[in-house]
């Protein structure tokens, strides 16, 4: 099986909204709204946050029956499941959770993923790259680690996996990407050079 991660972010516009049949579309907290293409949704929101900021996902989760992975099972939302956080913890070894997209990235792992694609997932705001991204990259890390093939998105919409120099969260795409090293000023290198030379 393979997974579609999908978030709010401005990647989002790179979505597909049909998959084939080896597909599910997997979206985490408010992204069912942008994206109504759910087969699941991850969302480790308290319900009555859900239903105050967003209530037409909830009722659209009671409509269509999508598979809804929360805190606990939902009285009254027969589709609801509580995640299995007992069974991935003691799997996986880790219990090093900060948002929605890593509690869907590490269920995936645990339905069995071969691959995983993520969209919408900026993660470029300052608490969430700075609380969240490292905790989704690691996810990603332990993903890859067993052989499952995880893409992440165009690097204009995305700071996973990037070596960011000059960081700017409301322009991720003008952001300096840097490849640690080898993007060196060529007068650094010049001096030395000049250091080895004449030292």
């Amino acid at each position: 099986m393979k997974f579609a991660i999908i978030g709010k972010g401005s990647g989002l516009i790179e979505t597909p909204t049909k998959w084939p049949k080896d597909w599910l579309a997997m979206t985490v907290s408010g992204a069912h709204l942008k994206y109504p293409h759910s087969d699941i949704i991850v969302d480790m929101h308290e319900l009555d946050i859900v239903e105050a900021n967003h209530p037409e996902i909830i009722n659209d989760v009671r409509d269509k029956h999508i598979a809804y992975y929360t805190i606990r099972e939902l009285a009254g939302l027969p589709s609801s499941k509580r995640y299995p956080i007992e069974n991935i913890i003691e799997e996986f070894g880790s219990d090093y959770f900060t948002s929605s997209v890593a509690y869907a990235i590490a269920l995936a792992v645990y339905f069995g993923a071969e691959e995983i694609k993520l969209y919408g997932v900026a993660l470029s705001f300052e608490g969430e790259y700075y609380f969240e991204r490292p905790c989704v990259e690691y996810w990603i890390g332990f993903a890859r680690g067993k052989g499952i093939k995880v893409t992440v998105g165009d690097p204009r919409h995305t700071t996973l996996l990037r070596c960011i120099g000059e960081y700017d969260q409301n322009k991720i795409a003008n952001s300096i990407m840097r490849l640690y090293g080898y993007n060196v000023p060529q007068n650094i290198i010049g001096c030395q050079e000049a250091e080895q030379n004449f030292g």
